[in-house]
């Protein structure tokens, strides 16, 4: 397995789902929350998490919250195997009214990625081509010339 989650004080408010070896995490609200509008506040979801080297989990939020006019700030939310503690996320009320969370309810959804390496290789160009470009009365009938230096 790639990740593990531990509900904090016995409980957890989370569902873990695998498909096909790839994991989904639902992030429910641990306590009632109220955010104002234009407000950007840190809301506990009772959860800790353990992701594997080599994968990370992007956090999207939920469509219950985008109907809300709520977003996960910074969005996507990513957690990967550096992340320590209980995870929280941080909401942003971009709405003109207030917003009531519930305990219990939807807030994201995270989908765990493999991470894959990529090495950069440098090349060295012996020779490199220039382009000039024609005046604006050339234009029109003449084809651009290439000169290789």
């Amino acid at each position: 397995m790639n990740i593990k989650v531990y509900g904090l004080h016995g409980e957890s408010l989370s569902d873990v789902i695998s498909m096909d070896g790839n994991y989904t995490v639902s992030f429910r609200c641990a306590d009632a929350v109220i955010i104002q509008a234009s407000e950007i506040k840190t809301v506990r979801v009772n959860l800790l998490m353990e992701i594997d080297e080599g994968y990370l989990l992007n956090v999207y939020p939920s469509t219950f919250l985008t109907g809300q006019s709520i977003t996960l700030f910074p969005s996507p939310f990513i957690i990967d195997n550096s992340h320590t503690g209980e995870v929280s996320l941080r909401l942003q009320n971009c709405g003109r009214n207030q917003i009531n969370l519930n305990r219990g309810q939807p807030m994201a959804k995270g989908y765990l990625t493999k991470i894959f390496k990529v090495k950069l290789k440098e090349h060295d160009f012996a020779e490199k081509t220039l382009v000039k470009r024609p005046s604006r009365s050339q234009r029109k009938d003449t084809d651009i010339q290439f000169e290789v230096k």
